[in-house]
């Protein structure tokens, strides 16, 4: 691993571990993941997953969600909304988030990066409603997260295969090993999540 990358790892980590818990508004994609998997390492029971569903989300994005939370050992919380990918809607689930970490006294985190801008109402949104966003905090791009996940053992499943497709759940399979601040190598090759698309 490249050192600026390191050292960017090593800020990710401290930043992460002196929140009192988290949220993560969990998509199931590569950077919300890798967010989620250093969660559960640095703050264990602490962090909680929050994914938004509706009637239009894909089931096996739901089982997909669900089996690396799974993997994972952390609490999962599924909320059902009415249109996902509707900006009224994704504002609303975002202030629910924010509505719950006031009530928990825990901060909400997204996996949006340096990459993202107000262009994306997505990002607006999560900012507007004060959901933290680490890995912008420490400056990193998207393509520096691909080559975290893949440290970790998380696959890119676009990058592998430019199929722009989530496979089925099957391909979930094996524990992974969450070490506290261990090396991204704690998670051996046969503990991998398998071929999914995470983005």
């Amino acid at each position: 691993m490249k050192k600026n990358i390191q050292q960017k790892l090593l800020a990710l980590r401290k930043h992460i571990k002196k929140l009192d818990g988290a949220i993560i508004a969990f998509s199931g994609g590569i950077n919300s993941t890798l967010l989620l998997r250093l969660a559960r390492e640095e703050l264990g029971d602490k962090a909680v997953a929050v994914t938004a569903i509706s009637e239009n989300y894909p089931k096996g994005d739901l089982k997909i969600t669900r089996r690396i939370a799974s993997l994972l050992n952390i609490k999962h919380i599924i909320r059902d909304h009415q249109k996902i990918g509707d900006n009224t809607c994704m504002g609303k689930f975002y202030g629910e988030l924010r509505n719950m970490g006031e009530r928990e006294g825990r901060p909400v985190l997204s996996g949006f990066h340096k990459g993202d801008s107000e262009e994306n109402f997505d990002f607006v949104a999560a900012r507007s409603n004060g959901v933290v966003s680490p890995f912008l905090e420490c400056d990193l791009s998207k393509a520096e997260i691909r080559m975290l996940a893949k440290e970790f053992g998380l696959p890119d499943y676009e990058i592998e295969t430019g199929i722009k497709k989530r496979p089925t759940s099957a391909g979930l399979s094996g524990k992974m090993k969450i070490k506290k601040s261990g090396s991204p190598r704690s998670t051996s090759a046969s503990s991998r999540l398998g071929s999914i698309r995470l983005k």
